[in-house]
């Protein structure tokens, strides 16, 4: 629990500073596991007015030599990119995100999916049509080779974007897969 509700801007910046925190740890180490994430990450908060009445316990930390690898530079990064989009800065997000894509990992292809997400969504939010569809594209591409209805889901964002723009033939192309994903996601709810 925190002293005080801290509103969604506020939530985001603290997440952006955790990024950039845990970016200069993990320059130090090329991963880092979730109980030093935990532990950096309550000191910041600490030091940022956020207090958590509770300590993680054994089974939330769980093995620290194996959970949270995943949390390399170019993990965080991405979500610092994210965070930026939140905060309706479209135009570091990007700069963010297309940087980090340029260097991602191929063993995290669903968390790929989820940064070109968040990208097209930049792109969308700023009027870049085209590049929009095309990272829209590749995330579905990679959500229906995954599987991931978590990737089909985080897309209707990007969707909404592209709804209120002009449509181009790309934009429609993405829209019209994306809507027959949807259909095949919500089957599958029933």
């Amino acid at each position: 629990m925190f002293r005080e509700t801290p509103s969604r801007r506020q939530m985001a910046l603290i997440a952006i500073r955790s990024a950039r925190y845990n970016r200069r740890i993990s320059a130090q180490s090329s991963t880092l596991s979730t109980s030093r994430c935990f532990r950096k990450g309550s000191k910041f908060s600490r030091n940022h007015g956020v207090s958590f009445q509770a300590e993680p316990t054994a089974e939330a930390v769980d093995d620290s030599d194996t959970i949270g690898r995943h949390c390399t530079r170019t993990y965080v990064l991405a979500y610092e990119g994210q965070c930026h989009l939140i905060l309706g800065q479209a135009k570091q997000s990007i700069g963010v995100l297309e940087t980090v894509l340029g260097a991602w990992p191929s063993a995290y292809r669903q968390d790929e999916g989820l940064a070109r997400t968040w990208l097209a969504t930049g792109y969308a939010h700023l009027g870049r049509i085209e590049e929009a569809a095309e990272q829209g594209e590749k995330a579905l591409t990679i959500a229906f080779d995954a599987g991931s209805l978590r990737l089909i889901k985080a897309l209707g964002r990007v969707n909404h974007e592209l709804g209120s723009r002009r449509v181009t033939d790309e934009a429609q192309r993405f829209r019209d897969r994306l809507a027959i994903a949807d259909q095949v996601v919500g089957r599958m709810g029933q």
